[in-house]
């Protein structure tokens, strides 16, 4: 069961609830988990930031120093609870009445010390329960296992120049026997692109990458790759109009691939760097596209000309409505596979990537069939496809590491809300990449994201991701960006399920299981939409 906090109540909608930045206060009360009753499980946890404090100690007329909004499945039902600690207890009795004067009961307050406690709830029964039960302790890091253990394993990041620094280099003991490194993000913030661009510079010079694995389509890969052969700007322009509406139709994108060419071009031939898409394909215009390009000057073999000349006319007419699509390239793509020989000789060394691109357009539309329906369907069907066609695209390359940046999920390496990502099945036995790779999960704490709307519009909110009972990660955190090493000596993140991020919770497994460093984001903006 999933719900979305709600902001606390004396609010009044006015300010939303975002993870503390800056030094954990020694002081701070967190909830003892281990008392939960039983069948009750904390979904999330959000802490207001230092600078919103003040407001909330204006309107409730007392200095508060931390507010912290838990929400809980108690046994299938919602309740949320909100600990709003003081400077003084005689500041949090203030607090409290004036919070009493606005609710006109006091049912759902508690008053005890410096803490003002608020539940929301349908149920009164419940309420008084959690009462009873939920308790709340001063947290103390000298004692707190992961606390300590991080004192040696975090380091302060930066880009300058385009280059990525770190203080203590915590990455360099993982890399040796890495074949594929991936940082993961939630889309559409602007400082994504600068980590991903350092990350490909930082792992090319470090580990000697040579693909940039992308969540892009094979065609759009191979438009991409013809840019940074040639730099012909007329390419990229046109790649992007097909993008618009979607988290990639942003300037920090296209930059991203304008520094790649000027990068590649510094670099000896043998070095410069390949992208790889494995992805569905999203805009079947760039399919289209990429089929009719792979098309030779010779004539066409009379058995398979009739659907030759109608992808030349699907393409120069822009035929794209959907059902009309999905039935040309299931035929396209049974006819491939009747008369292979014959599309062979027709084809020639650009076969693989028209069959591949044919097959992928038709994957596009049984995967899109029941996303409105079932997402899990959607997640779990397309994930299963990008690694099909990663497995399908891999022995066709040259030796070489990868790495890439991806939507979030697709980075974990085990099953995670029911779905086995596109890490998840690259770590099974049967992959080739088993036990080979590296995931650097972004954090977000205080940040701007750029949103999507009808009409391929686009607007902005706040976004905090970091969901922890525990400040720990404060402790550390300094400037934009700060990464922490979860599989060093004795980390107690091999040991155990502490799971930091504000979505679904696994059911099995360690941390590390999912991934091995964190990357906290601090203050970062939205992305910005190309026009």
């Amino acid at each position: 069961m999933r719900f979305k906090l709600r902001l606390i109540r004396l609010a009044f909608l006015f300010i939303l609830a975002t993870a503390v930045a800056g030094s954990a206060e020694q002081g701070m009360f967190i909830l003892n988990q281990a008392k939960l009753p039983a069948g009750w499980t904390l979904q999330e946890t959000m802490r207001v930031s230092r600078p919103d404090l003040a407001a909330f100690s204006n309107k409730l007329q007392g200095e508060i120093t931390a507010l912290t909004n838990y929400l809980f499945d108690a046994a299938g039902e919602r309740l949320q609870v909100n600990v709003v600690e003081c400077a003084a207890p005689e500041e949090a009795a203030t607090v409290y009445h004036t919070l009493l004067l606005m609710k006109g009961s006091e049912d759902s307050l508690q008053l005890e010390g410096k803490m003002v406690l608020e539940y929301i709830g349908e149920n009164p029964l419940l309420l008084n329960q959690a009462k009873t039960s939920l308790t709340f302790e001063r947290y103390n890091p000298a004692i707190d296992q992961e606390a300590i253990y991080f004192q040696d394993n975090y380091s302060v990041l930066q880009i300058d120049q385009e280059r990525l620094w770190l203080a203590e280099d915590i990455l360099a003991s993982s890399i040796e026997d890495i074949s594929l490194f991936i940082t993961a993000e939630f889309h559409g913030i602007a400082a994504n692109q600068e980590l991903e661009f350092a990350f490909l510079k930082y792992f090319q010079e470090q580990a000697g990458v040579k693909y940039f694995l992308q969540e892009i389509a094979y065609s759009t890969a191979m438009f991409l790759n013809s840019y940074l052969e040639s730099g012909d700007e007329g390419i990229l322009s046109d790649l992007f109009k097909s993008l618009r509406g979607t988290y990639g139709w942003t300037k920090e994108n296209y930059r991203l691939y304008q520094k790649l060419y000027h990068y590649n071009a510094s670099l000896p031939p043998e070095e410069r760097i390949t992208i790889i898409g494995f992805d569905i394909e999203h805009q079947p215009e760039n399919a289209l596209s990429y089929l009719y390009r792979l098309l030779p000057e010779q004539d066409i073999p009379p058995v398979i000309e009739p659907l030759i000349a109608q992808l030349k006319n699907i393409y120069r007419k822009k035929l794209y409505d959907h059902n009309y699509l999905k039935g040309f390239a299931r035929e396209l793509k049974e006819s491939m596979v009747t008369h292979a020989q014959v599309y062979q000789q027709y084809l020639g060394e650009n076969r693989f990537g028209f069959e591949l691109v044919t097959a992928n357009l038709l994957n596009r539309f049984i995967a899109y069939q029941e996303k409105g329906q079932d997402r899990l369907f959607f997640n779990q069907t397309r994930d299963q496809m990008m690694y099909d066609n990663f497995i399908k695209i891999y022995p066709q390359l040259p030796a070489g590491k990868f790495y890439g940046q991806w939507g979030l999920n697709h980075g974990l390496q085990k099953r995670q809300a029911g779905v086995d990502w596109f890490a998840a099945r690259l770590n099974e036995k049967a992959s080739p990449f088993r036990g080979k790779l590296l995931t650097i999960i972004y954090l977000y704490q205080d940040c701007w994201q750029m949103t999507r709307s009808g009409g391929g519009n686009y607007g902005k909110r706040r976004l905090t991701t970091y969901s922890s009972n525990k400040p720990v990660l404060d402790l550390y955190s300094s400037g934009d960006f700060t990464l922490f090493n979860l599989v060093g000596t004795d980390s107690p993140y091999t040991k155990h399920l502490f799971w930091p991020l504000k979505m679904t919770t696994p059911a099995e497994g360690v941390t590390t299981d999912y991934f091995q460093y964190l990357l906290l984001i601090r203050n970062s903006g939205p992305s910005t939409p190309l026009h």
